[in-house]
């Protein structure tokens, strides 16, 4: 089923009103970006995380 011209059939609702889900989506999109960036960051860099992936390209930014 298509919702305001994007297929959101794959994925999981948590509701009936499947409108009101994708609005909020929508409206929390950058929040949620936001935070998950600022905990990735925080997180002690270990090899192998996204702290560390996050950290490495870090760098490579400022070198450039």
């Amino acid at each position: 089923e298509e919702i305001l011209g994007e297929d959101l059939s794959d994925r999981p609702l948590v509701a009936d009103d499947r409108r009101k889900i994708y609005r909020l989506r929508e409206e929390r999109l950058s929040l949620y970006t936001r935070y998950a960036d600022r905990i990735v960051r925080n997180r002690k860099s270990k090899e192998g995380t996204e702290a560390a992936l996050a950290e490495a390209l870090d760098g490579l930014i400022k070198t450039e």
